[in-house]
C-alpha cells in the first residue's frame, strides 16, 4: 500500500509544470532582412478554455503586422519560423506578440493570454 504522505508531493510535482505561466523567445534577437527568425514558446495553456492557435505579431509605434499563426503542441510548446523580407517589414525595433485567445472557466467571457518581446530588424 502507498503511503499517503508520498503522493501528495508526486501530485503536487506533477501539476507544477501545467502552472508555469508561458514564455516567449525568439532567436535571433535582431534579425537581417534575409535571415530566419525562429520564435519558441513554452508553458502555453492547453485545456479546454483555450484555443490551440497563437497568433503572432509585430508591433511597433505605427505599425502592425501579422506574421502567422501556429499550433500549440500537448506538451504546452510552439516554434515559429518567419523572414522579415517575406512579410514586408522594415528596419526597427518591435515587439514580437504572442496572443492565444481562452475564455473564462466561470462566465465564457474573454480572456486572451498575452506575451511579448522586443526584437530589432536591421
Amino acid at each position: 500500500m502507498r503511503s499517503p504522505l508520498l503522493a501528495v508531493p508526486l501530485a503536487l510535482l506533477l501539476a507544477a509544470p501545467a502552472a508555469a505561466a508561458p514564455k516567449l523567445d525568439a532567436t535571433p534577437r535582431a534579425v537581417d532582412p534575409d535571415a530566419e527568425q525562429t520564435v519558441t514558446g513554452r508553458g502555453w495553456p492547453v485545456i479546454e478554455f483555450c484555443e490551440r492557435t497563437v497568433r503572432i505579431r509585430l508591433v511597433s509605434d505605427q505599425n502592425l503586422v501579422t506574421l502567422g499563426r501556429v499550433r500549440v503542441r500537448r506538451s504546452g510548446g510552439f516554434t515559429f519560423r518567419w523572414t522579415p523580407d517575406e512579410e514586408n517589414v522594415g528596419a526597427g525595433r518591435w515587439r514580437l506578440v504572442a496572443r492565444v485567445m481562452c475564455e473564462s472557466g466561470d462566465d465564457g467571457s474573454p480572456n486572451p493570454i498575452r506575451r511579448q518581446i522586443r526584437v530589432r530588424v536591421r
